[in-house]
């Protein structure tokens, strides 16, 4: 089998829009882009990796194979983009650019986007999700005081909610390893959706006139406290006949599904305690500073 590649990885962060660009470049049916169903298989960050992680109850789509990597491509050939979504590429950015240097023989064709959001709304919101899905029972500032434990024990890496806030390491290391990276501020994605994604296809040098497909009043991925938890472990149980169930209601009625339950299901956030955002502030502190200079980018509305 011919080795067919992505050409294009939008690596995170997790938390800062990354399903609703999937979503949007897939709701544009562009016949330029090719965009696989399991939006982030994450291999380059988890090559030849066993994936085991502590307590974790529901099916991943990690792939840690070559060839399962190269299956999902297999029909993307003629397409002018080949998209790999996967956000842990960001976090785990040193076996990342480590494997996909490995891969290709040349990487000055290859490009990057990076969407970074304030880390400590991000840490909130990347809390919330797993609430939601029925995977996080500790409040937040319990969870913040876990987190070192919780890295020690091999928890999945998304409770790792302050650590994988720290950019500047990650940014700069695309930086310095990579020609063509693209960054962006999640507020830019939510104030003026449809101008950002104009931005993105403009860097892929994509046809802007299939952003008229796109609904950009879809939320995607949201974040809440559920009602009736039992409805989030039904959502993602890798229980077999759950899964036999899901199997066959086709992926476009399986989401619209997914969506109506989180919208019925979900109550809104709590507000963060004024005195953990105070103390996330200093955490990040010194990382925002440098990453504002290193990106040349006014982030200090993240501090205030």
């Amino acid at each position: 089998m011919e080795k067919i590649l992505p050409n294009f990885f939008l690596v995170g962060a997790a938390k800062a829009g990354t399903t609703s660009i999937y979503k949007y470049m897939e709701m544009s049916k562009s016949p330029e882009i090719f965009i696989p169903e399991n939006k982030e298989p994450s291999f380059f960050a988890l090559e030849g990796k066993k994936i085991d992680f502590y307590n974790f109850p529901y099916e991943l789509k990690l792939i840690t194979r070559y060839e399962d990597y190269l299956d999902i491509f297999r029909e993307s050939e003629s397409f002018k983009i080949r998209g790999d979504f996967s956000t842990p590429y960001l976090y785990f950015y040193k076996e990342t650019i480590k494997n996909i240097k490995k891969s290709y023989k040349n990487t000055s064709n290859l490009k990057f986007l990076i969407i970074l959001r304030n880390p400590i709304d991000r840490a909130y919101s990347q809390y919330y999700h797993y609430v939601r899905d029925a995977l996080e029972s500790l409040s937040f500032e319990e969870a913040i005081k876990a987190e070192k434990d919780r890295m020690k024990k091999n928890y999945h890496f998304d409770y790792f909610y302050i650590d994988r806030g720290f950019y500047y390491k990650q940014v700069k290391a695309y930086l310095d390893n990579f020609e063509n990276v693209k960054i962006l501020l999640f507020e830019d994605l939510k104030k003026n959706p449809y101008k950002t994604l104009e931005e993105i296809f403009n860097y892929l040098e994509l046809d802007t006139k299939y952003l008229s497909n796109i609904d950009f009043n879809k939320k995607f991925n949201v974040s809440g406290k559920p009602k009736i938890k039992l409805l989030s472990k039904i959502i993602f149980s890798k229980n077999p006949v759950a899964k036999a169930i899901k199997s066959s209601i086709p992926k476009e009625t399986r989401e619209k599904m997914k969506q109506f339950i989180y919208k019925v299901n979900l109550n809104r956030k709590e507000k963060m305690k004024e005195e953990t955002r105070e103390y996330l502030k200093k955490v990040y502190r010194e990382d925002i500073e440098k990453l504002s200079e290193l990106i040349k980018k006014d982030l200090s509305h993240w501090l205030k």
